[in-house]
């Protein structure tokens, strides 16, 4: 560093890209009472080369941890035998640690963080260089990883479900998470992990999962934390859990019976009932077409004439006289003279008696 009239310059001798970044200063006046500037504007410095692909990066446990527990965050590069890894964490950026890593055919490393406080919660990367016969080149940096803690000073959230915790195939849904906070952001769990996030509306401490026609795979156990909009790495402790059952239709189990259900069973009522008239119907008119035959085929009672000259005559039965005389060709004017020849018969019952 090289002091100034009004202020300092810092030189970088041989740079290479790991010099590469953004940088930024502020200055703090060691006179009376000690107190520092805000932090200046950022500038970028870009290093002019090929740099190696970017290294991969984890970090374990993965998710919200608590003060005092043990976190590991792994670098790997595959570029060079031997790579000199650098870990940074950002907000505000700075250089963290760095360790060489000597392996024929890649560099592998794991930075450990002992009995992490809350201080150390942020956003972590990493990069790797590696050094030439003439020169060093350095990757680009890694993707990011985020180390988030429990602050156990942070009330615990309140989770519920509306309209109920049983519902049916098809329906609408709403989660509710809420906290005594304001200005929060809630982040939704269920046994798979994180379904969803959604901050609050100015002011507010409680905030709505919406589900629209919910299907039978969203049943299982939910919960929810938050963190504060202005401190995104510490992190409430989670609800309660609520469990959501789905149910489909055939099942019946919170199904109430409904219009349609009524429905369908007046009409298989009245299918019912109109098949039965129908049956009442054809079996009156069978019975009165049976009536009909029978009166057309009872036979007619007459005489038995036999080739022996008698007439068997029927029991009970009655004879009267017939003329053969057509009464239209009967002549009025001659009353006492008869047209033609008559045959009499005169009655008789139960007997045999020779044909005139």
């Amino acid at each position: 560093m090289q002091i100034l009239r009004n202020g300092a310059m810092f030189p970088i001798a041989s740079a290479t890209q790991l010099n590469e970044g953004s940088y930024f200063c502020q200055y703090c006046s060691p006179v009376g009472f000690p107190y520092c500037s805000r932090y200046s504007d950022t500038v970028s410095l870009k290093i002019i080369g090929t740099p190696y692909p970017k290294p991969s990066i984890a970090v374990a446990p993965n998710g919200v941890v608590i003060v005092g527990q043990s976190i590991w965050i792994s670098c790997e590069s595959h570029e060079c035998q031997h790579a000199e890894l650098f870990l940074y964490k950002e907000e505000p950026p700075f250089l963290l640690s760095s360790s060489v890593v000597k392996k024929p055919l890649q560099g592998n490393n794991t930075f450990l963080i002992h009995n992490a406080q809350l201080y150390q919660r942020g956003i972590y990367r990493c990069r790797y260089c590696c050094q030439s016969a003439s020169d060093k080149l350095c990757s680009v940096v890694s993707d990011q990883v985020h180390i988030n803690m429990k602050d156990p000073s942070r009330p615990k959230p309140f989770i519920k479900v509306r309209p109920r915790e049983q519902i049916t195939l098809g329906l609408n849904i709403t989660i509710e998470c809420g906290a005594p906070e304001s200005d929060l952001n809630f982040y939704l769990y269920n046994s798979s992990g994180l379904v969803a996030s959604q901050m609050t509306l100015p002011s507010r401490n409680i905030t709505e999962f919406n589900f629209f026609m919910v299907g039978l795979e969203i049943s299982g156990n939910y919960s929810c934390r938050y963190h504060h909009r202005s401190r995104p790495f510490l992190w409430s402790e989670p609800s309660d859990h609520v469990e959501l059952l789905v149910t489909s239709q055939a099942q019946g189990i919170t199904k109430p019976v409904g219009a349609t259900t009524i429905i369908l069973a007046s009409t298989s009522a009245g299918v019912l009932l109109l098949l039965l008239l129908l049956l009442a119907f054809l079996l009156c008119r069978r019975r009165r077409k049976g009536f009909t035959a029978n009166d057309r085929n009872q036979p007619v009672e007459t005489p038995l004439q036999l080739n022996t000259g008698v007439v068997v005559e029927p029991e009970e039965i009655t004879y009267a006289e017939l003329s053969s005389c057509s009464s239209k060709t009967r002549q009025t004017t001659q009353p006492d003279t008869l047209n033609g020849s008559c045959v009499y018969t005169s009655v008789a019952q139960n007997k045999i008696r020779p044909r005139q």
